[in-house]
């Protein structure tokens, strides 16, 4: 047994937490508990208990360029106990100020208060990039020894996590889209699968050049609702559309495009910097790959047709020790960011896309406060003739340009989604 040890008094539970809490501790809290020492009253001369937050940056680029943040430092002296046992209790500050230390450190933010950093660790101290968020109990005690005043210290690392938030308006979604285009003599009925011959393809380069510009057309605008905060641990809300745009031409009825694979990664980006020294780190946490057989998971033209892809997105959106998902922060040295990836492929008359979206997140601590109510389910409204011009045929004045073109192939039922593996 060491001459000494520190001991942390249990905590309650968090607002929508339950369950007690042993080292762990949020932004205002009281850290209490006490130091037993296993040394004789008489020979004590003096024990200080300090508590510590520090922020440790380095980056080796060349040479070894290194910068450490103190974030606040209490130190507190006791009285003599007659049984050993010496409490000490202080209150975790609110806000820091995380400032560098040295006149070269690069500045990518005002120095001005944040919110108190969570703990922290990124790589190791003999790699390229390497940080730590770190907070520390240490007893540092003085005593008599057999001939000389002995020195010892006894140090226990304090977790500081981020309080939960239980304000939904900080949790918001909005739009993104691309726009593509396709034109091709397939648009029209009955040619889906045309392909032209060799003969056929060098005929209409040299004497009907031009041809290109009569063939159908469509003008698809592809939407995404992305997510622009997130919580930790909670759903990443997900959904696209599609809608043809007034510009498609040449077409009776709108083809039927299908959603072939969706794939979405968390981008986790680490960023350095340390006096002349900076450098970037992004990792991938996967979050979905699935895929669909060609023609079996048809989309519907309108935002009111929207496929949810939540729960696909999420299910493996949880806590990697790994990647160590903490809230969005940043400081003069170290900066902790993430973007979602959503990639999706679409296919329309034996043609494929791949579109993408990226979406700067702000990670948030988890919420809990109480779930947002679901919508009430609201009746499709009527479809009615859209602005698309020329619209040719009697046919096609009689069906609405959100109508899907009828085709006996497209009235199979789907089967079941087969998951894609080391798809590249």
């Amino acid at each position: 047994m060491g001459p000494m040890e520190i001991n942390l008094d249990t905590k309650g539970p968090l607002p929508g937490i339950p369950g007690s809490r042993i080292n762990l501790y949020v932004a205002g809290d009281t850290v209490s508990g006490h130091v037993k020492v296993h040394v004789a009253r008489e020979a004590v001369k003096s024990l200080t208990i300090e508590f510590t937050g520090t922020l440790h940056a380095q980056v080796i680029s060349g040479s070894r360029l290194q910068q450490k943040n103190s974030l606040f430092n209490f130190t507190v002296s006791p009285a003599t106990s007659a049984d050993g046992v010496y409490p000490f209790s202080f209150q975790l500050p609110g806000t820091v100020v995380v400032a560098p230390d040295e006149s070269m450190a690069p500045r990518h933010v005002p120095i001005a208060p944040q919110s108190l950093l969570p703990s922290f660790t990124f790589g190791l101290p003999n790699e390229n990039m390497f940080a730590k968020v770190e907070y520390l109990v240490i007893a540092k005690l003085v005593h008599k020894g057999t001939i000389f005043t002995k020195r010892d210290s006894e140090t226990k690392t304090i977790n500081i996590s981020a309080a939960p938030i239980e304000d939904l308006s900080l949790l918001s979604s909005s739009p993104a889209s691309h726009i593509f285009q396709l034109q091709t003599p397939k648009l029209r009925p009955g040619m889906e699968h045309y392909k032209p011959t060799a003969m056929e393809r060098l005929s209409s380069f040299l004497g009907n050049v031009h041809q290109g510009f009569q063939d159908p057309k469509i003008l698809v605008d592809l939407g995404a609702e992305l997510p622009n905060s997130l919580a930790l641990g909670s759903q990443i809300p997900t959904s696209i559309s599609i809608n043809l745009l007034p510009d498609s031409h040449g077409i009776e009825t709108p083809p039927r495009i299908y959603l072939l694979k969706a794939e979405a990664k968390l981008q986790i980006i680490t960023e350095l910097a340390v006096q002349t020294g900076n450098k970037k780190k992004m990792t991938s946490m996967d979050l979905c790959s699935r895929g669909w057989d060609s023609r079996t998971m048809p989309i519907e033209y309108g935002y009111q047709h929207k496929i949810d892809l939540t729960n696909w997105v999420s299910e493996n959106f949880v806590h990697d020790v790994g990647n160590q998902l903490v809230p969005t922060f940043h400081t003069a040295n170290l900066k902790r960011k993430y973007r979602l990836d959503l990639e999706i492929w679409l296919e329309c008359v034996g043609e494929v896309w791949k579109k993408t979206f990226e979406r700067e997140l702000v990670l948030l601590p988890a919420y809990v406060g109480e779930a947002p109510k679901a919508p009430l389910p609201t009746p499709a409204p009527t479809r009615t003739l859209t602005a698309a011009s020329p619209v040719v045929g009697e046919k096609a004045m009689m069906m609405p340009m959100n109508s899907i073109q009828p085709d006996a192939v497209y009235d199979a039922p789907p089967p079941e989604y087969t998951e894609l593996q080391n798809n590249p």
